[in-house]
């Protein structure tokens, strides 16, 4: 018995010693970063912007490992386009996914979250890595498990409330409350094992404090960006159609989205006007049901499907106005979508609905200008800024000089210096 107890405390004081070796390094050494994302090869706003993320993220790190969900068909087929995405010090590391029904995919991925943390322990020792950048509380469940063993650098995305953006349309009151109560408990522990929370918003931030009672782990915004380089390049080749007046519309074609409004009020509108044209770009599980409330309604309606994010912002860039009805769905009250900013950079003049996130970011008229997620309200402010195209213009000029603070390169550098001073912080701890 007494050997074994032996062998217990010189494996236990090696490991310490390891630990220690690792721990001393990270206070000089440059960032090397594990990301694991869900989705960054898609075509989604969600995968855009963590690709961008990265690859502008890149030239602040000294090494990227991106470990990202694909199809079992594309790894195999694109596995040469994956790697050419991103930079060269970032390497992509493709995981086979199946797309399963909920709420088997929950289980799915925090099956998953338990081999990639263990990934992290082995890339940890080797000083291949030191710091654990995970988007999704779902995901970062596994790395719960080696913080106390291992303490990695641990920094968590937590874009939105999932739980009550898959239980929306739950009607049986116990299996939404099921499933809330399981992403409640997910969430808390993701959230108490980080070092760093990453918000979009502020007011995510305070909602998750408020909500979690959360007080002692960070926060740090990370807005959705911009390539503003990327912005002006498309914007030098781009005119807008003398011959149609082009309502667009661009995100995955989901319930939240509220395209149904949007589609219910191209129908007034073009019983005003025949040249109003609706352009959807995008794809999604909602697509069934808004090309049968076109059929029913008789819009004019163009729909792309998915697109690259270079042409997604080349159609965008020929409407004369954007419209994203959203619902106020909690998540999407709280956070800024991508497009929007784009839209605005591109001086495009946007109508959204009223959320949270517009009063603490933008004034009415600074490029955007708000409505009830409502048929009727949704015409009557398309018609406004389109039956007079120079105070459209105008609007979307007024919010330009705003959307510079949304540069990647501004928030890569934040979010770099941010993990550098924690990393000091906690070399400099007993």
């Amino acid at each position: 018995m007494r050997k074994y107890c032996d062998l217990f405390k010189r494996a236990r004081q090696k490991y310490e010693q390891i630990t220690e070796i690792i721990m001393a390094s990270e206070k000089s050494a440059p960032i090397r970063l594990l990301a694991f994302i869900p989705y960054f090869f898609g075509c989604s706003g969600d995968a855009i912007n963590e690709r961008q993320f990265i690859m502008t993220l890149s030239s602040y790190v000294e090494f990227v490992y991106c470990l990202s969900f694909v199809s079992v068909r594309k790894m195999f087929s694109q596995r040469q386009y994956f790697n050419a995405l991103v930079a060269s010090n970032v390497r992509t590391i493709p995981l086979p996914f199946l797309k399963l029904p909920v709420p088997l995919v929950y289980f799915e991925m925090l099956v998953y979250s338990i081999p990639v943390a263990v990934i992290s322990v082995v890339l940890k020792l080797f000083q291949r890595i030191n710091v654990v950048y995970v988007r999704e509380s779902l995901l970062a469940c596994g790395f719960t498990f080696i913080k106390p063993i291992l303490k990695p650098l641990m920094v968590l995305k937590f874009p939105s409330f999932e739980g009550e953006v898959e239980t929306y349309q739950i009607r049986r009151p116990i299996f939404k409350h099921v499933i809330e109560a399981f992403f409640v408990i997910v969430d808390k522990c993701a959230i108490r094992s980080s070092d760093l929370v990453v918000t979009h918003t502020q007011l995510m931030a305070q909602e998750i404090r408020l909500r979690y009672g959360i007080d002692r782990t960070p926060f740090t915004v990370c807005p959705p960006g911009i390539s503003l380089r990327k912005i002006a390049r498309i914007a030098r080749k781009a005119s807008k159609p003398l011959n149609e007046v082009r309502v667009g519309f661009i995100g995955s074609l989901t319930w939240w989205q509220g395209l149904n409004v949007l589609v219910e009020a191209m129908s007034i509108l073009q019983k005003e006007n025949p040249n109003f044209v609706l352009w959807i770009v995008g794809d999604g599980p909602e697509r069934p049901k808004i090309r049968q409330l076109i059929r029913q309604l008789n819009v004019n309606v163009v729909m792309t499907g998915y697109l690259s994010h270079e042409k997604a912002l080349e159609h965008l860039a020929t409407f004369h106005v954007l419209v994203l009805p959203r619902k106020r769905v909690p998540s999407v009250n709280l956070n800024v979508p991508l497009k929007i900013l784009e839209a605005i950079a591109l001086g495009i003049p946007t109508v959204v609905t009223k959320h949270k996130w517009v009063d603490t970011l933008f004034s009415e008229g600074e490029g955007i200008a708000t409505v009830d997620p409502n048929p009727r309200d949704v015409a009557k402010k398309v018609l406004a800024l389109t039956s007079n195209l120079t105070t459209g213009t105008k609007l979307g000029e007024r919010g330009k000089p705003l959307v510079e603070r949304f540069d990647y390169e501004k928030t890569c550098e934040n979010f770099a210096t941010t993990i550098s001073r924690i990393m000091n912080n906690r070399m400099q701890k007993p």
